[in-house]
């Protein structure tokens, strides 16, 4: 019996024993951060995805790495494409998504230096920082969670509702933006 369309021809690849199983499987991509978002100032970076050894296109894109100052300010689409083995693993791509954003590095010095303590906690967390906007709770994966406003120069957000595990806090007040990793116990 010859193998159906999108099956394999060989008997030297997947499972030979089974022409109803021959079927060649797409390559699975994973992302480490299914979208991303960079400084216009920020140095190239690489974003991570296994498996290795494909290639990224799209813009800001050089040389596996993408830079946020070749982009410019604005939401790109990249695409990630590997060829697959040739035998049981098929060609495959995937995007994610980098947002490129004006950014104003904080220095320690830095009137507007911004504080977020406990970085641990069961209940609340503080922040402080001369012209408090806005703080956003997202995913690990960098997926939005919920905004709070804040203002003034001192704010205490409740996460008592949420559940336990590992946050990003992006804190921003008028002239800067930083990103804090957070634990709810």
């Amino acid at each position: 019996n010859a193998p159906p369309d999108g099956y394999l021809t060989t008997n030297n690849d997947c499972d030979d024993t089974d022409y109803l199983i021959w079927l060649a499987k797409p390559a699975e991509i994973v992302f480490v951060l299914d979208s991303i978002q960079a400084c216009s100032n920020q140095v190239s970076l690489a974003i991570g995805v296994e498996p290795a050894g494909g290639t990224w296109s799209g813009t800001g894109v050089s040389n596996g790495t993408f830079s946020p100052a070749q982009a410019g300010i604005g939401t790109y689409t990249l695409t990630y494409y590997i060829e697959g083995d040739g035998m049981c693993i098929l060609p495959a791509n995937d995007t994610t998504v980098v947002t490129v954003a004006l950014c104003n590095s904080v220095s320690e010095i830095d009137s507007n230096q911004i504080l977020v303590f406990p970085t641990q906690t069961s209940s609340t967390i503080n922040i402080q920082a001369q012209n408090l906007n806005h703080a956003i709770l997202m995913d690990m994966n960098g997926r939005f969670i919920n905004i709070f406003p804040v203002q003034g120069s001192n704010a205490v957000l409740n996460l008592e509702t949420y559940a336990s595990g590992f946050y990003l806090l992006s804190v921003s007040t008028l002239t800067a933006t930083q990103v804090f990793k957070v634990v709810k116990e």
